[in-house]
């Protein structure tokens, strides 16, 4: 069963903050932001059906991959999944045309360390998709990426997720050194 995500708070859009919102039972936090608001002509309902089209697909994508979508929110194109087995925990999706973006939060960051920064920007050499950031606020590393969603595929989608599960396993240690710092 899926969570409904709020498509306003407080009566401002809410992109990050609608999924922060309705997961705060779930997780400790989740990003502020996955991508700022975007502002649509609302006669034009190309952009609207599109919008519509891309997160169902995207969403069929990640059932077929074996995803649980634990949280949704059609009207703004928000879902968040899970698969604790893989290392995916409450991983934020906006598709937002023309582009798809996946967050999850990877670490809090405990102290203003600058050999951790530095650490985890050598590392995003070597991931295949997606990289290491900080959220707005600099209080917790997170993983991003970010995709065309035109023409997004199954294997395409797959290949980020996948990303991010190897990135997990293979840095595994240092992760949980740095959240310890």
């Amino acid at each position: 069963m899926t969570t409904p995500i709020p498509s306003k708070i407080n009566g401002s859009p809410a992109i990050g903050q609608a999924a922060s919102q309705a997961l705060k039972n779930h997780i400790f936090e989740i990003p502020q932001a996955i991508a700022p608001p975007i502002q649509f002509n609302p006669f034009n309902q190309t952009i609207e059906h599109n919008m519509k089209d891309n997160f169902i697909r995207v969403k069929k994508y990640l059932f077929e991959l074996g995803y649980n979508v634990v949280g949704e929110n059609e009207t703004d194109g928000l879902l968040v999944i899970e698969d604790e087995s893989l290392g995916i925990k409450n991983l934020v999706i906006g598709c937002m045309d023309p582009i798809l973006i996946m967050e999850q939060i990877i670490f809090k960051v405990n102290n203003d360390n600058p050999e951790i920064y530095r650490e985890l920007l050598k590392k995003n050499r070597d991931i295949v998709h997606g990289a290491f950031v900080l959220d707005e606020a600099g209080e917790n590393v997170i993983f991003r990426d970010t995709l065309q969603i035109d023409n997004l595929d199954l294997n395409e989608l797959e290949g980020s997720l996948t990303s991010l599960t190897l990135l997990l396993m293979e840095y595994s240690n240092e992760i949980l050194e740095f959240s310890k710092n």
